[in-house]
């Protein structure tokens, strides 16, 4: 094997192994001695240095175990598997009381086949903790509750480790939904989370633009192509998408909260004065 060059000092070391303290003074009848030991460490070390590879920069290598505790979910199990990557499902599982475990985990070990099975790791009652949080994260797991909740702090953790978190208050839902993911037939799931409102305060007729909401943002942000829905004295009269978004004369992406704007809705032009426009966007529940 071919070594790396190595430039040696004049006191015999290389720059390498060139030592800081100062240099020490011995007697002629000392010097002989302590020359061969010393470039018997320096040959030593020089020529075994460039066979060592150099350190891996931990600052890209991944945290521990973090390739095989990546998060799982049950829209991707069956993908997974297929790619060969899981052979089980772990589940936690928690329930309001021992006599619901029972029935559940009966109809769980008759679900999958050879190339996929179920695996309960943990079974108990009561609301989900942080420790099932972390048996989860360790081994890859999901996190199925039957009328119980999470903790906040568990919820915490959750969000940050990415476990999905199922809750559910009807067993054959529950049963259902994994039969279903163990055989790629699962339909994502997603929920409506509110952005903001605004007022409508006045109706300008622009041309080319339609009828625009003269519009005081209450609360949160108003983005241009965003969810929209209309409520006027509490009913929902219109479904749709923010099409134009104006502060003044200019198109803006979003106005914050306390602000005036101009909006207007694809295919909507019945705007009236009070009423309550809510952005919104759809979420992925995990």
């Amino acid at each position: 094997m071919a070594h790396a060059p190595v430039t040696r000092t004049g006191r015999g070391y290389c720059r390498l192994c060139q030592p800081n303290d100062p240099p020490v003074h011995r007697s002629k009848t000392e010097a002989r001695p302590a020359h061969q030991q010393r470039r018997r460490r320096v040959d030593d070390c020089c020529r075994y240095r460039s066979a060592i590879p150099p350190a891996p920069d931990p600052e890209q290598q991944p945290a521990d175990g973090q390739q095989q505790r990546r998060a799982i979910s049950l829209e991707d199990i069956f993908e997974r598997m297929q790619l060969g990557e899981v052979k089980e499902l772990n589940l936690v599982l928690k329930a309001d009381v021992q006599g619901s475990i029972d029935p559940i985990v009966k109809s769980l070990k008759e679900l999958g086949d050879e190339d996929l099975k179920v695996r309960v790791l943990r079974q108990g009652t009561g609301n989900i903790s942080e420790s099932d949080l972390m048996l989860a994260i360790a081994s890859s797991a999901i996190i199925v509750g039957f009328q119980v909740e999470i903790d906040a702090a568990a919820q915490r953790l959750a969000d940050t480790e990415g476990v999905s978190v199922r809750l559910y208050d009807v067993i054959y839902r529950l049963i259902d939904d994994i039969d279903k993911a163990l055989k790629g037939l699962l339909e994502p799931t997603y929920e409506d989370v509110v952005i903001g409102h605004a007022e409508v305060r006045a109706i300008f007729r622009i041309p080319r633009r339609g009828h625009i909401a003269g519009s005081y943002v209450t609360d949160g942000q108003i983005k241009r192509n965003a969810l929209a829905r209309v409520r006027r004295n509490g009913d929902e009269i219109y479904e749709g998408k923010v099409s134009s978004l104006r502060r003044f004369t200019e198109d803006v992406r979003e106005v914050e909260a306390g602000y005036e704007c101009g909006i207007g809705l694809e295919g909507f032009v019945d705007f009236e004065e009070g009423d309550v426009i809510e952005i919104y966007a759809q979420e992925l529940v995990s």
